[in-house]
């Protein structure tokens, strides 16, 4: 339910500017004329004088219809009633006097104004119309996006908690739009010009709100009610656009206005108006095997597997009012309060989310008789505490095995959980390995329906204020807070190890617009963003003093399932805060027949991220009976080398961002615009604030002798980032040549030539953290068979901290002050005499010459106006990137290790298995079979993208608006992120040359808002019941993402012999179903396996090319059914309104 009170616009702190010529008839051009620009909701009014070019323009306007004048002495008054001013865009509008007496006017009262002639830019518009009607799941304006020219995305969805999926080529290590306005790190799966999804920037009222960790992401996602219009640029040729390389993404806020305005809205969703997805499971293959199964809603069917519904029930309230301010007046006479009409204006908006799930897990787990046997043979266990802790005991809704149940020794017996399996017994004393089997008839473990509750709250509040002073002086402040609980029940049902996560969001701005003259402006503004989740507090230590404990499997001939494991995940709790301040100054001259800006900005990055939760240990037990006897096979930990204690993870990363920039906007002619720029940037390395930093740095012969070391800047500055812009929208004006096709207002050629930069997001760098000496990613080995060894099993100590242990000295190895490692007490010789000195481990780094990726960008498109309403386009798109990040192992930078089948980074043999001389293919001493080795930022990928756009606009006639999009597009990379799943060919960049991950050949999207014709006044009985309808929607089609074929396998006798898995496959024979379905593609589009196919054994390269294959294509539709009814015995205004709407995704 939507009620709309009324809706206005108003003048504020805007980027949105009208522009254009004053000629007469004959193309003369008139100065000094006096133009007017007219609010008519409010009011206001600006004037300017038509320079001797005759050129006038109008800055820092809000969005919305104005009214636009010209007169001079000796011609008539010239009228424009509806001029269309759209965000953060400048609107070219001509002005044509006539002779004649001034007090005669020409008005003109539909002005067509589709064609954009005043700047090369390639960009999309979402009005506040289609921002409030359009579909979007969570509420979540940014899904808009993919609706832009030159953007890719496609907003799927999938499973029971109907999260966000996202594109291939992303990182994954945040962001996805599960909660709407409320997401953390929103990170909104889109492309635009070939960049990658970490290169888009987000803006609210011209500041960022960008994540400075995530790439890519907001902090901040404004609800429906704030927002005015959102503009997406996916190529600027203006110098002003900064920071990122891919969609320039532009939110205007909603402001007050003269009249109050308002909404509420109410939304509900609940699993009763879901449908099932049409997956029932492979249909051919081992998977495939039918059987009556019983799904959710008590449906059963006969399938491989149950078909899934998104099972959330979920309530939104949203609300917003915005007007002038009253405010008392105290003392003798005059007015009994002041009234802030044309001078002080607020505006407020608010969401609610209040949302809960529940699903079902199967899964194995101990019955209550094992728990009771093992707190009655081991009292003084660690696994007898865990056991007598009611909140470890899963939410059980039915146990037993099913009849036949799955294979496993023939120990079946029956006990308070029903059918279960015996297992075996403590046979040895605590702490040594069971190695044999004595059954003892206890029901040990069976397979149970546990519970899996998750709920979410959240709040989001939004305030402006704006306050005009005088004529010369505007002030505006805006906020934006968003509070997040996020609770998730443990996927295996135990109380103990449920999330709970509870972010706080925040961004406020001050604007400030000084008019000095009528030529003259100056703009300054300064913005705060923050993120903040302390996930510490939010869980409470009671939760964390257990530690990980990871089973591995049930006992010995046990093979069926996956055993209990017990504990928080490793990567929780961590406590992240991440602070942003932006100055930023623009002052903009009109000069003659240019509107010149020069401005400057500055932005601070704080990341004050406390990465602790590796600094709780993770034991790894071989089966449930060695965890019930207390014997641990393996432990990880992050801990300080110098002293074995837990690793300090707060670190107080630093890093500034600077830009300058000049901007002409020149009308050459009063038919063509040049947009001629230039753009400085300068992003400094990444420091810490206490000194604790340290990188990798190679030695004399390269990698094999690298060290690690201290530096007080993690990379040499990169000073040198100059980007011009050049834009230029040419309008032609041939009379009736070309049967009148090209006369004035049909067509304008526009495009340009840019370069621009790309931030380096710090989720790159900051894992910087982990290296030595501060810290250390330790993983011990337990060899003994009736002890454990060098590994110390304990929970947390009493005390509340869930991080101290007792100190293990086994731990406390220092630091080698030759390598910069940790320190082996017992150095290994390796072939060839090659020693190892460290305990390998992790390490992260960058080169001492880390630069801005550098994007080359270009486009022509031909917009031509087929009728007053209609815009269609055609276009060219490209880019072309430099020096982007991919982050790789350097270790693998020069395979052969594993030619002889074991990983020690000695090459001994080759690839057909003949000896060869040893030689070290990586750094002894970070480099292992458990490690990841040497984690490097390496800017060395180049991408190249081409597309060709065709847009078609039908703004609003007869009730009907539409716009659609298409895009045919090749984008072509080596790697498509910066930090993720590693490349199988890092040595050999040719190799890995291919279709990005993202690359979609064939991009359909179409938008359309329809006002059902009948009864449109709603009057009377009959409008008010059969009126107001509305149909609105979205449709997406996209051909199929490319993919690898992968081997997986033991790192020890890769194929490639770089120590790493998977690879590609050596050679492909052929024979890949073409252009599959999605049922081809759920079944296996390589029937009968893979060996069939491909060459998954000869060792050496790969044998296919990179993203070789395809997968099907894809084709959604969001649709809305409105209806509005009309509500004027409210007295609220004439625009007050009900809404009824149903979504349909």
């Amino acid at each position: 339910m939507l009620v709309l009170l009324a809706a206005a616009n108003a003048s504020a702190q805007f980027n949105a500017s009208v522009q254009g010529s004053v000629t007469d008839p004959a193309g003369a051009v008139v100065p000094g004329a006096t133009v007017t620009l007219t609010n008519p909701e409010t009011g206001k009014s600006q004037q300017v004088t038509s320079s001797d070019e005759g050129f006038y323009r109008f800055s820092q306007l809000a969005p919305g219809t104005y009214t636009l004048s010209a007169e001079k002495e000796g011609f008539k008054k010239q009228l424009l009633e509806s001029v269309a001013v759209t965000a953060e865009q400048t609107q070219g509008v001509d002005l044509i006097l006539t002779t004649g007496e001034v007090s005669e006017t020409v008005t003109v009262t539909d002005t067509a104004q589709g064609l954009e002639t005043e700047s090369g830019n390639i960009r999309g518009v979402i009005t506040t119309e289609e921002v409030r009607q359009l579909p979007q799941v969570g509420r979540n304006p940014y899904e808009l996006a993919r609706t832009a020219p030159g953007v890719f995305g496609d907003t799927a969805r999938g499973g029971a908690g109907n999260s966000a999926q996202f594109i291939p080529g992303v990182e994954q290590v945040g962001g996805g739009s599960n909660t709407g306005v409320f997401q953390t790190e929103n990170q909104t799966q889109i492309t635009a010009n070939g960049q990658r999804v970490s290169s888009n920037n987000y803006q609210i009222d011209g500041v960022s709100v960008n994540s400075l960790g995530l790439g890519g992401a907001a902090v901040v996602t404004p609800n429906q009610e704030s927002v005015k219009e959102v503009a997406i640029v996916t190529s600027s040729y203006s110098a002003e656009d900064g920071r990122n390389t891919g969609a320039q993404v532009k939110v205007v806020s909603q402001n007050g206005t003269n009249e109050f305005h308002g909404s509420a809205v109410v939304n509900y969703a609940s699993p009763k108006l879901n449908s099932f997805n049409k997956y029932f499971g492979p249909t051919t293959g081992l998977a495939s095997t039918p059987a009556l199964l019983n799904c959710q809603r008590g449906v059963r069917v006969f399938a491989s597997r149950c078909p899934e519904i998104v099972n959330q029930y979920e309530r939104k309230f949203a609300g917003s009012i915005g007007g002038p301010v009253y405010l008392p007046r105290f003392g003798e006479g005059g007015p009994a309060y002041f009234s802030g009409k044309n001078r002080l204006f607020f505006f407020f908006s608010t969401e609610a989310l209040r949302r809960s799930n529940s699903r079902v897990s199967n899964i194995f787990i101990e019955t209550p008789e094992f728990r009771d046997y093992v707190q009655r043979v081991r009292p003084g266990s660690f696994a007898a505490q865990l056991f007598n802790n009611s909140a470890t005991a899963p939410r059980v809704l039915g146990t037993g095995l099913p009849s036949g149940g799955p294979a496993g020794p023939n120990r079946a017996v029956t006990g308070q959980a029903g059918l279960s399996f015996d297992i075996g017994s403590l046979n040895v004393p605590r702490s040594q390995n069971v190695t044999t089997t004595t059954f003892d008839g206890i029901p040990d473990v069976t397979l149970a329906s546990v519970a899996v509750p998750d709920s979410t709250r959240g709040n989001q509040y939004n305030t402006r204020f704006d306050f005009n002073h005088g004529t010369s002086d505007q002030f505006a402040v805006s906020t934006y807070f968003t509070k997040l609980s996020n609770f998730a029940g443990a996927g295996n049902g135990r109380p103990f190890e449920d999330l709970t996560f509870e972010p706080f969001n925040s961004a406020a701005t001050f604007t400030y617009l000084r008019t000095i003259s009528s030529t003259v402006l100056n703009e300054a503004r300064f913005n705060f963003t923050r993120f903040n989740a302390n996930e510490i507090d939010a869980l409470g230590v009671g939760d964390l003093s257990i530690p990980r404990l990871q089973v591995q499997g049930f006992g010995l001939g046990f093979t069926f399932g996956d055993p209990p494991s017990f504990g928080i995940g490793r990567g929780t709790p961590n406590d992240r805060t991440q602070n942003t301040y932006e100055l930023r100054d623009t002052v903009t001259l009109v000069r003659g027949n240019q509107a010149i800006k020069i401005g400057g900005e500055a932005r601070f990055e704080q990341n004050n991220n406390n990465e602790i939760s590796g600094a709780r240990p993770e034991f790894v037990f071989t089966s449930l009976l060695n965890f019930a006897n207390d014997r641990v096979f393996f432990q990880n930990i992050d801990v300080d080398p110098r002293t074995g204690g837990a690793a300090n993870g707060q670190r107080y990363f630093r890093s500034n961002t600077y830009g300058l920039f000049v901007q002409d906007d020149f009308k050459f002619r009063p038919n063509l615009t040049l947009n001629l720029g230039v753009r400085y940037e300068y992003q400094s390395p990444l420091t810490e604030k206490e000194g604790r930093l340290n990188n990798y740095q190679y030695g004399p012969n390269g990698v094999v002798d690298g060290r690690v070391v201290a530096v007080d800047r993690l990379y040499d500055p990169d000073r040198n980032n100059f980007a011009p812009r050049l834009g230029f929208a040419y309008s032609p004006n041939f009379g009736e040549s070309f049967g009148g096709l090209l006369n004035e207002n049909r067509a304008v050629f526009r495009g340009g030539f840019g370069i621009s930069y790309d931030r380096i997001f710090q989720n790159q760098l900051a894992n910087v953290r982990g290296n030595p000496p501060f810290f250390a990613r330790v993983g011990l080995f337990n060899p003994s068979e009736t002890d454990n060894g060098p590994i110390l099993y304990s929970f947390a100590l009493p005390g509340g901290n869930p991080f101290l242990y007792p100190l293990n000295p086994n731990l406390q190895r220092g630091i080698d002050p030759q390598t910069g490692g940790v320190v082996d007490p017992n150095p290994a010789t390796l072939p060839g005499g090659f020693i190892r000195r460290n305990i390998p481990v992790e390490i992260n780094g960058v080169p001492q010459e880390l630069p801005n990726a550098y994007v080359y960008s270009y486009s022509l498109e031909l917009q031509y106006q087929l009728t007053s309403k209609t815009v269609a386009s055609i276009g060219y798109q490209g880019s072309v990137g430099h020096k982007l990040i991919r982050t790789i192992n350097i270790n693998r930078l020069s395979p052969g290790d594993t030619f002889d089948n074991n990983f020690d980074l000695v090459q001994t043999r080759d690839a057909n298995g003949n000896p060869v001389t040893p030689r070290l293919t990586g750094n002894l001493n970070f480099g292992g079979p458990s490690v990841n080795g040497i984690l490097f930022a390496l800017p060395d990928v180049n991408s190249n993208y081409n597309a060709l756009l065709l847009r078609l606009t039908r703004d609003y006639a007869r009730n009907f608006r539409i716009e659609g999009n298409y895009r045919f597009s090749k984008s072509i990379d080596t790697s498509s992120y910066g930090r993720g799943a590693q490349q199988t060919e890092p040595s050999n960049q040719s190799l890995e040359r291919g279709p990005s991950d993202f690359d979609i050949k064939h991009n359909l999207v179409i938008s359309g808002l329809y006002r059902v014709p009948l009864f449109n006044d709603g009057k009377g009985a009959l409008g008010a019941i059969l009126g107001g309808f509305e149909l609105n929607g979205i449709f997406s089609y996209h051909s199929g993402f490319p993919f690898t074929p992968i081997v997986f396998g033991d790192v020890s006798n890769d194929l490639n012999g770089d120590g790493h898995r998977p690879d590609r496959p050596t050679q492909y024979f052929g024979g890949v179903i073409q252009n599959p379905s999605n049922e081809d593609f759920i079944n296996g589009i390589f029937p009968g396996g893979g060996t069939r196919y491909f060459n998954i054994t000869s060792r050496g390269p790969a044998g296919i090319g990179r993203n070789s294959f395809r997968g099907p294509n894809y084709r959604s539709i969001d649709f809305s059914i409105v209806k509005q009814t009309r509500l004027p015995f409210l007295r609220l205004g004439e625009q007050a309104n009900l809404d009824l709407r149903a979504n349909l995704f």
